[in-house]
């Protein structure tokens, strides 16, 4: 993000956790049974808490 406003590719900053919602994945992963079909993890691998 850092590259893109120093390069004045955008203007401020964006918060990208404002912007996604879970709630639609999540609802269908449960409505197919799928809730611990695999570990959620962090962008850099680790596993989430």
């Amino acid at each position: 993000m850092r590259f893109a406003l120093d390069n004045r590719l955008i203007r401020n900053s964006i918060d990208l956790d404002a912007w996604i919602d879970p709630a639609p994945l999540d609802a269908a992963l449960k409505e197919l049974g799928l809730e611990s079909f695999w570990t959620p993890r962090t962008a850099d691998g680790k596993p989430r808490a």
